[in-house]
């Protein structure tokens, strides 16, 4: 799933179980809707329904982008600044709750993990802004590398300082990491009819916003490419 659709999915999950649910049976809720979410929208895509877009006021996909916007921003603002994560007990956090989190956490932000954020801020915009328009045409794929490189330097960071002095300066590593593949199993085990149907209800709106959000950005891209997406819309997906 995409950005919005994947915060929609940890909202509509919380809800499913009456009792606190534990790491294991959150995933697995997840998964399942992902996975219906995913069924219905290749049926969506099969019955070629793509006509639906154009029923969509243009102010609602504006607002939808702009709103998407902020809230994924607001999302990234305790990973940049190193504090601790807005928290709402059985539910997920709002724009609102973002921010107000980012005030009241601000005087514990690590400097050390503010530096790498702006790091990386500044290596994305560069290859994205500065090299790419200035490559050929044929070589502009390279402008696209600001994700690897960013990966690939600081992964270098943790093996020459080492995990353990970086965690001593407050910037957190993921190192649980599992290796391998997981392993093959029913995802809907366990899972009873109540709950099923509940994930199916909830999994309606992912499906459909995961759409729009596709529209949006194709949308977007298809008068760069000369494309008309009004007589294409029924072939959207």
């Amino acid at each position: 799933l995409k950005a919005v659709p994947r915060m929609m999915d940890g909202h509509q999950v919380l809800p499913c179980g009456e009792a606190p649910l534990h790491c294991g049976q959150y995933e697995q809720l997840a998964f399942c809707l992902s996975l219906i979410a995913g069924v219905m929208q290749v049926v969506l895509g099969s019955l070629r329904l793509g006509f639906i877009f154009n029923l969509i006021a243009t102010p609602v996909i504006v607002g939808f982008t702009s709103a998407a916007a902020f809230l994924i921003a607001a999302t990234q603002f305790s990973h940049i600044l190193g504090i601790k994560k807005c928290h709402v007990p059985g539910g997920s956090c709002t724009f609102y709750d973002d921010v107000k989190n980012v005030i009241n956490e601000g005087s514990h932000t690590s400097g050390w993990t503010l530096l790498f954020g702006l790091i990386v801020v500044v290596i994305l915009l560069f290859f994205k802004y500065f090299m790419k328009p200035r490559l050929p045409s044929k070589a502009r794929v390279i402008g696209n590398l600001g994700p690897l490189t960013v990966v690939t330097l600081f992964i270098s960071i943790c093996y020459i300082v080492g995990t353990h002095d970086l965690e001593e300066k407050r910037v957190k590593v993921e190192s649980g990491i599992h290796k391998g593949l997981p392993h093959h199993l029913n995802p809907f085990s366990g899972i009873d009819h109540k709950t099923f149907m509940t994930l199916l209800v909830k999994s309606i709106p992912i499906a459909l916003v995961g759409y729009m959000e596709s529209m949006t950005i194709a949308t977007t891209v298809a008068p760069r490419a000369c494309i008309d997406m009004q007589n294409r819309s029924g072939a959207a997906w």
